[in-house]
């Protein structure tokens, strides 16, 4: 007989699934309803935007080739796992896969244009071309909107003086500070505001890290803290020498 604890974890973990299951589906369903849009779309442009100007040979190869077009989509998409991401923490890693599986649907709609073409339904070119414009917008604006739109989000809040904890200096602007400062600000859970980085390196002077500036070296580290009202201070340069280390920590006592 499994603990209460173990019993509450699986349960978690189905409901988790659950979750995840229904969030795929729903994401098929509104890739289903952008092809089917973007193509209808292609050909509205190409006839001026009146429905009535459109042949009904193009009208009745649309309902002919779409259906078949958009399963093959959907099965590339899963094939490259456009499913299963967390779209919330949407990368460049994730922003490519979608750039190639919208890319890789073009052999099907290729195939598809010759087959049809020999059985005497010739659609305009400019409907292929207009529809794969469109669905890659689609596609890309469905799963990076949200993201988008958080990450505007949390930026708004770190710009706020309202309830946003302590001031914080990062001391390095390097891949570690960079990790910590984009935690802080896009995490809604840390209550903190990234003030102003410190870094050695005169080239980065005067640059930023998501909105937020690098603002001086670490003889600039007093002035800058009473600028900027900092409450906290964060070493963020893990393969700095001991010297180097001591020496940034006592002008941060100091």
């Amino acid at each position: 007989m499994g603990s209460p604890d173990n019993n509450e974890s699986a349960n978690n973990g189905i409901l988790l699934n659950n979750v995840l299951r229904l969030k795929a589906i729903a994401l098929i369903f509104v890739d289903l309803l952008i092809i089917w849009a973007a193509y209808f779309l292609a050909l509205f442009i190409r006839f001026e935007f009146d429905l009535n100007l459109i042949p009904d040979q193009f009208k009745a190869g649309f309902y002919r080739i779409i259906p078949y077009f958009s399963l093959c989509s959907i099965i590339i998409f899963a094939i490259f796992k456009l499913y299963k991401s967390v779209w919330r923490y949407a990368s460049v890693v994730e922003m490519y896969r979608v750039i190639v599986a919208v890319f890789v649907t073009q052999i099907p709609a290729f195939t598809m244009m010759k087959i049809y073409k020999h059985l005497g339904v010739t659609m305009p070119k400019s409907f292929w071309v207009f529809g794969f414009i469109l669905m890659s917008i689609g596609v890309m604006a469905v799963r990076f909107g949200y993201r988008f739109a958080r990450a505007m989000k949390q930026l708004l809040n770190q710009k706020s003086s309202a309830n946003h904890g302590e001031n914080v200096m990062i001391i390095g602007a390097g891949s570690a500070g960079k990790m910590i400062a984009h935690e802080i600000i896009f995490n809604d859970k840390i209550k903190g505001r990234v003030c102003c980085f410190i870094d050695d390196d005169p080239m980065l002077g005067g640059k930023t890290i998501d909105g937020v500036p690098i603002v001086g070296s670490r003889h600039d580290i007093a002035t800058m803290a009473s600028r900027y009202e900092i409450d906290k201070i964060i070493f963020a340069i893990p393969a700095a020498e001991a010297s180097v280390r001591k020496a940034i920590l006592n002008i941060c006592q100091d």
